[in-house]
């Protein structure tokens, strides 16, 4: 997901960070009703529940917790459902 320039990943580089909960946000859109819009179109469209996090440096964001039994399809739904929201709030 890295490769959408609109979408900022707030977890770290390094592989030694890496987590089960991670952080999003869209370029531009840091507010906190922007975030829970983002994180309503995850569940109600795709049944991907997120939720919006207050208190970053830079704005709002979703975040992102994967479950134990999270799938690779899963993921990959999360993957172009997100491609979709980041494509329609660039435009």
């Amino acid at each position: 997901m890295r490769d959408l320039p609109s979408l900022e990943i707030l977890t770290p580089e390094d592989p030694a960070m890496y987590g089960t909960i991670t952080a999003f946000r869209v370029a531009g859109h840091t507010s906190e009703a922007d975030n829970v819009a983002i994180a309503k179109e995850l569940f109600d469209r795709h049944r991907i529940f997120t939720v919006r996090r207050g208190g970053p440096v830079k704005g709002d964001c979703v975040r992102v917790t994967p479950a134990l039994f999270t799938s690779r399809d899963d993921v990959d739904l999360f993957a172009t459902a997100l491609r979709g929201i980041v494509s329609r709030m660039r435009d």
